[in-house]
């Protein structure tokens, strides 16, 4: 098995590297960031991937050991670690907190290996089917993660029919998107539009707010805050003036709250921000200490479709810490043919999805997030 360290600061750039480097049958072994060491201001990333040989296997009296055999083997070799850490005089020499943590280590090996364990078994037990396996081939085509498919594939399996198969399958899908819209035409508050560099916060920004003056007849304005990047107030001036539209740039060292309330008598309002990595806590904390908290005031976080399925957990994650998120919008579904991924948000949060994006034309390319509209996204690559 050939082994490799990758160190950076954004995993999915690390990612693909690893997938460069060692194939499609490359497996993630562990990742790890390291806080107390920086990168360009940011905590380093590190990620042990392995390459495995096509076939594995090991005999012992000439019977070729299984996958699960082989796994279990591991998890006494583990624990036999353990156990030999636990007597051995360096390990009683270090630090409490440093034993604790290689205690901890090892807990977290066991439980991986045995949460692969059960995945395989159950996968062993439904594939025998040869229905299952069709349907398990065909989410895989879908990116759907397989855990995701086993926990679908065994809930199918409960019905104990596939006599309706495509509808079975509806269904199932339907239980694993959380949608909710984001009523536009309401009394008037504030939309605040968060989320990385590129995920098309200014776009999506002037498609909700056109809706809001062309659709909904109501009075709208624009604000953002000085701390954009070089080049994004003129974008945001462009849009304004062709929704006729008043702009207001909102200075740090003015009372955000004071300027939002005041805006609010007259005006729905829509906020634009700056991107921000999911990695750059300092400046998601800035950013709390900038956007008021209040009843009014509706944070929304957008996520690309083609983010893989654990940066999607830690943008979720990271933004969440620091900011209440109502609501998700899921941007560039127009950039990936058949979004499975998404499927592993409900894994990850409560937060509904109120609207995807499909393109760069203002204002048609976004569409309220139904659940059926998802689904179709995700089985057929159509909407």
């Amino acid at each position: 098995m050939k082994i490799k360290k990758y160190t950076g600061i954004s995993l999915e750039s690390i990612l693909t590297k690893v997938k460069n480097d060692l194939g499609e049958n490359a497996v993630i072994l562990s990742t790890k960031k390291l806080e107390n060491e920086k990168l360009f201001g940011l905590p380093k990333i590190v990620v042990t991937a392995a390459i495995a040989p096509p076939v594995i296997e090991e005999k012992i009296n000439n019977q070729k050991i299984s996958d699960k055999e082989a796994i279990i083997k591991i998890i006494e070799t583990i624990k036999q670690k353990a156990r030999k850490n636990k007597s051995e005089p360096s390990v009683q020499s270090a630090t409490h907190l440093e034993k604790e943590n290689n205690i901890e280590e090892i807990k977290e090996e066991i439980r991986e290996i045995k949460s692969l364990l059960k995945k395989y078994t159950i996968k062993d037990s439904l594939l025998k089917e040869k229905e299952y396996g069709t349907i398990y081939e065909y989410l895989k085509k879908c990116n759907v993660e397989e855990e995701i498919i086993l926990d679908i594939l065994e809930s199918i399996k409960q019905n104990k029919s596939l006599s309706n198969i495509r509808n079975i399958l509806k269904n199932e899908l339907e239980k694993r998107f959380n949608t909710k819209s984001i009523d536009l035409n309401t009394t008037a508050k504030a939309f605040v539009f968060l989320g990385a560099t590129g995920v098309g916060k200014t776009t999506t920004l002037a498609k909700l707010a056109s809706i809001s003056i062309f659709k909904n007849k109501r009075k709208t304005a624009i604000a953002t805050f000085d701390t954009f990047r070089i080049g994004a107030h003129e974008q945001l001036e462009k849009y304004a003036r062709l929704l006729g539209a008043p702009l207001k740039v909102i200075s740090k060292h003015e009372n955000s709250l004071e300027i939002i309330s005041n805006m609010l008598k007259e005006y729905t309002l829509f906020i634009d921000t700056s991107g921000i990595s999911q990695y750059n806590q300092f400046k998601i904390r800035e950013m709390k200490h900038i956007i008021p908290s209040n009843e009014k005031i509706n944070n929304i976080l957008l996520i690309s479709a083609n983010s893989h399925p654990g940066e999607m957990k830690r943008i979720i994650e990271n933004f969440g810490q620091s900011l209440e998120i109502k609501n998700l919008i899921i941007t560039k579904c127009d950039e990936t043919e058949k979004p499975g991924h998404l499927l592993s948000l409900y894994k990850y949060t409560r937060i509904p999805i109120s609207f995807i994006t499909v393109g760069q034309n203002v204002p048609e390319d976004i569409k309220e997030a139904k659940k059926l509209i998802l689904i179709n996204k995700v089985l057929y690559g159509t909407l």
